[in-house]
């Protein structure tokens, strides 16, 4: 095999004679584009498909571009080309890693030494895509990594001639002569003490140890470093130990007080803060020697450099590490977001180098090799001994400090359990009994999002204040973190004097709270339980306030509950069920059961509304109104979601004659800035027509005067999704929204059909709409229709259509199929 890269810069494309690949059986190109200018990058990719018709492409952008002669600095494009004799290449895109298995799958062969894979950074989660991958690849290592551009943003991978804005792209070389060696470099120490992962999801971190992933940072390096963040995160990374691994999780994104990491994180990892000493780097890099030993002649070395390592370690300690691969064999790779390391294994590494090591036919014998002296570093290891001794320093330091909250100066939620416990002994002792209040507030992170952190922070310090000052004696005003309160009650018992006292802090919290020139006015969800003799342990007293206040968040918010028994096993139920709901959605433990729509002139089926039922493995068949409510709390309404919506748009490929299909959409969907690309993903996925998709939504949803809400759902339209109102007339019913969004339908709520054509007002209620509908020419769909006469109503008023029990209920795929036939 042969390695050639050619650097293609100020508008210059490839040309004949640029590479020589006489010999060769099979050629990949890999296009590392260390530029934003796409226009250009396409003409280089043009060029490459007309002049080496039958290779493959596959390439992803980047800040720079590795290459033999060094670090490429410039805003170009590299291009290498590997030409093979006894080595099959195959590329493939992948949508998404839902659809990753199956596609790779259909790739992978007794023979296959190697696959290349690059994921475009916001569209694909890098640590989803190799997890789709590990039972499939076996001990198939896998290189490759995320992209990344010079702003961070708009990042973008290749595949043939194609730049793609989502997705990833993998080559697979198949071989019987082939050998490949992979290795990664680290260097990174952990500090301080360790955390537990206490809330996260996929790459969010929501919460250590009981407190948000912000607080933690500033506790321990300080308000100025949680500022700076994301931008600093690179130099503190969280550092995670996985299987006898030390893996670094860089911070990339803030989300309120979450940090948004580099890979994926779960709940009860053991974390602890990195720190990257470059005179520590440069002591255990021997990367290029190990590499020689493992294969001595490689033909061509690939490279993948983690950004954050790259911004935190000096330039010519960085260069060096590329160099001395270079004399080891032709170097070529590109700076990654997080790199795919396999080999056994698959891992996202993040703050590493990873390469890999190709040779074509028998490896040969050991080579003497004279590699260039390491950089000094005198200066540089004396800062960086510095601040890890700093670093050292403050963690003592804030250890014994521990206890009080930053913001507020109110004890913390370590202290916290001190003072509930020095409550118990204090009630115990007199034979009494105390009362816990759990206060959680309202909506808190909707202020943050809107006016940013400080000012939410200076929003939460003034309401500590005012609710300190209604404290009376023996009692402690706590801070749990985020807009999370606790107040522990001595003496207060399970009469009138508990419910007043509530009372009484609602109260406080509603009232005004002016920041600036803005003026505030907060709710809150309280949940109380009591301690006493009978009742001592801490956990479980905390528990019972932490359910009464969801009992009150969801009935309404802005108010109260008491933790009854019953309460506890409904939290039980709820917690195991939406555990088991997390997995089914794994597992696509999901069916859809259709119900038709009909033509009511006609009486042709039009179109379909897609009903999501649960195959539960021990429950039997479960109804939405099971589990929706908990998907829609936990956040597991977004993934559902997309599994629905994936289900439904593979159901419709097989049908014929059929308008569209319909799917309900939660407003939480609408609210996932994920929503539109998702949706045209898998319209893509499929094949399907967007006009063929109809999706079906609330009155509240297109209520919102949200401006983000109001260009999804004209992005939609725009795009030929048809939008439909569900429950027309039980919701606001303005005509102004009406007029003002792109609703192309509106389906008629079951309560106004129930008793037609016999009661009157809601003949005329109906009637009403139907003229409403046609003047602004939307269509309408008749929920809920049981009786002949119900058909014969809206048949007489024309141009309906009609949905119910009458004509079918929700029914099972095949039957659909069979009714359209």
């Amino acid at each position: 095999m042969k390695s050639q890269s050619v650097v293609f810069s100020g508008g210059r494309v490839p040309q004949k004679g640029d590479y020589d690949l006489s010999g060769s059986s099979s050629v990949l190109f890999i296009v590392i584009a260390a530029t934003e200018d796409r226009a250009y990058v396409r003409k280089v990719l043009d060029a490459l498909k007309t002049l080496y018709t039958g290779s493959r492409i596959i390439g992803a952008s980047s800040d720079e571009a590795i290459v033999p002669e060094g670090v490429l600095q410039d805003r170009a494009i590299a291009v290498t080309a590997l030409s093979f004799e006894d080595t099959v290449v195959e590329t493939v895109r992948i949508s998404s890693c839902l659809d990753a298995a199956e596609r790779v799958e259909s790739y992978m062969r007794d023979d296959t030494k190697l696959m290349i894979s690059f994921s475009e950074a916001s569209s694909v989660n890098g640590e989803l895509l190799l997890d789709a991958l590990r039972p499939l690849c076996g001990s198939v290592p896998v290189c490759g990594g995320v992209a990344a551009t010079p702003t961070f943003e708009n990042t973008f991978v290749i595949e043939d001639a194609q730049i793609l804005d989502s997705g990833a792209v993998m080559a697979f070389l198949h071989s019987k002569s082939l050998t490949v060696y992979t290795d990664f470099s680290f260097g990174w120490q952990a500090v301080g003490r360790s955390f537990k992962i206490t809330e996260a999801e996929g790459n969010r971190i929501v919460s250590i140890s009981g407190i948000s992933p912000a607080e933690l940072f500033g506790h321990y390096l300080g308000k100025e470093v949680v500022d700076a963040m994301p931008g600093i995160g690179s130099a503190f990374p969280f550092m995670i130990k996985r299987d006898n691994m030390l893996i670094a999780r860089g911070i990339i994104g803030v989300d309120g007080s979450s940090f948004i990491v580099s890979g994926n994180v779960k709940v009860g990892d053991e974390i602890r803060i990195g720190y990257g000493n470059p005179y520590s780097v440069m002591q255990q890099n021997g990367l290029h020697k190990r590499l020689v030993r493992k294969l001595p002649d490689p033909e061509c070395i690939l490279s993948f450099y983690c950004e954050g390592r790259k911004l935190f370690l000096p330039r010519d300690v960085v260069e060096y590490e590329e160099r001395v691969l270079n004399v080891v064999a032709p170097t070529v790779g590109m700076f990654t977001l997080g790199e795919f390391f396999g080999r056994g294994r698959k891992d996202l590494l993040n703050f590493s180098s990873t390469v890999v090591a190709l040779k074509e036919g028998e490896p040969g014998g050991e080579r003497a090799l004279e590699f260039p002296p390491p950089p000094r570093l005198e200066s540089i290891e004396m800062v960086a001994e510095g601040l890890f001794h700093f670093i050292e320093v403050r963690v003592k330091e804030l250890e014994n400090l521990a206890y009080y909250d930053e913001l507020t100066g109110l004890p913390n939620r370590t202290l916290f359990t001190g003072i509930l416990q020095n409550a118990i002994a204090n009630v115990t002792k007199e034979g009494g009994s105390g009362a816990l209040f759990f206060i959680d507030i309202d909506n808190f992170k909707d202020i943050n999002d809107t006016v940013g952190h400080r000012e939410g922070d200076e929003i939460l310090r003034l309401l500590s204040e005012r609710l300190e000052k209604e404290l009376g004696r023996k009692r402690r005003l706590c801070r749990f973190g985020g807009d999370e309160f606790a107040i522990v009650a001595e003496n207060m018992g399970e009469g009138p004097e508990t419910a007043k006292f509530a009372e009484e802090i609602l109260q406080r919290v509603k009232e005004r709270i002016e920041v600036g020139v803005h003026g505030y006015h907060l709710t809150a969800s309280i949940g109380i339980t009591f301690f006493s003799e009978q009742n001592p342990d801490v956990e479980e007293i905390l528990k019972q306030a932490d359910i009464a206040m969801y009992r009150s968040k969801r009935l309404g918010k802005n108010r109260w509950s008491i933790y009854l028994e019953s309460m506890g096993q409904d939290a039980k139920e709820r917690y195991f069920l939406e555990q088991q709901l997390r997995g089914a959605i794994e597992k696509r433990e999901f069916v859809l059961h259709y119900q038709p729509q009909y033509d009511i002139e006609t009486g042709e089926i039009v179109s379909v509304e897609a009903l999501v039922r649960w195959s539960h493995p021990e429950r039997g068949m479960l109804f939405p109104d099971s589990f929706i409510e908990i998907a829609e709390t936990s956040g597991l309404i977004i993934p559902l979601g997309e599994l629905v919506l994936d289900m439904a748009l593979e159901f419709f490929t097989v049908c014929r004659n059929l308008e569209r299909v319909a799917v309900n959409i939660s407003s939480k969907q609408f609210n996932d800035s994920d929503f539109f690309s998702m949706v045209m993903r898998l319209l893509e996925k499929h094949g399907i027509n967007p006009e063929n998709l109809e999706l079906e939504m609330t009155e509240s949803v297109v209520m919102d005067d949200d401006s983000e809400t109001t260009k999804l759902l004209f992005a939609l339209a725009e795009k030929g999704i048809k939008l439909s109102i569900d429950d027309f007339g039980t919701g606001y019913s303005s005509l102004s929204y009406l007029k003002r969004m792109p609703i192309t339908t509106l389906k008629i709520d079951r309560s106004f059909v129930t008793d037609l054509p016999e009661d009157e007002n809601d003949a005329a209620i109906v009637r009403s709409i139907i003229a409403m509908a046609k003047t602004l020419g939307l269509k309408l769909v008749a929920e809920g229709i049981e009786t002949k006469e119900q058909e014969n109503f809206f048949k007489e008023e024309g141009g309906i259509v009609g949905q119910g029990y009458y004509y079918s209920r929700p029914i099972p795929q095949e039957e659909i199929l069979k009714r359209l036939r």
